[in-house]
């Protein structure tokens, strides 16, 4: 194989790890998006469930005075005995009401933030598998390299190698993300 042949190699290689890089990270930044769109909804449900609680509250409370109302219409003193009772169980109920309501609403907020952190580790691992990727294909890009080619004076591989590993900087490639 020729120098022709090394640089076609090598290009193919190294853009092929390229590409498999960009796509991953773009992989990530979706997943990424998605898992903040679930902790917006983890917020919203939060907040619906605090509203819906605050609702029902309200509507309770209407609903109790229509009963003091109906009671001391009929002459009947609400603050005592089975009117009392009556008033007590309604408060209950409604409160009762208010309580799943916020529970449902934290449920729903969970399940959201179990997505978001779902979306997350899938955005890492779409990452780390472009990088293995990447790497792969780097790896079978050397397979097929033709090393000999490198030696210039037709000496041995290795020393070919040697040649080759004083020209690369290997602090620099070492810090590329």
């Amino acid at each position: 194989m020729g120098g022709a042949s090394n640089i076609s190699t090598a290009i193919t290689a190294v853009m092929g790890a390229a590409t498999q890089v960009m796509q991953s990270r773009a992989q990530q930044k979706a997943y990424e998006r998605s898992a903040k769109a679930n902790e917006l909804e983890a917020e919203y449900a939060r907040k619906k469930a605090a509203w819906e609680a605050e609702r029902i509250r309200k509507a309770g409370e209407r609903l109790r005075s229509r009963q003091r109302a109906a009671l001391a219409s009929q002459g009947i003193d609400p603050n005592s005995g089975s009117s009392l009772y009556l008033l007590a169980d309604t408060a209950g109920e409604i409160e009762l009401d208010a309580l799943l309501a916020e529970y449902e609403g934290s449920l729903e907020a969970w399940r959201f933030g179990i997505k978001a952190d779902e979306d997350r580790a899938a955005g890492r691992f779409a990452r780390y598998a472009g990088y293995s990727s990447a790497a792969n294909k780097i790896i079978t890009g050397a397979s097929k390299f033709d090393w000999k080619a490198l030696n210039s004076s037709g000496g041995s591989t290795s020393s070919g190698m040697a040649s080759y590993n004083k020209s690369l900087d290997w602090d620099t490639l070492g810090t590329l993300r």
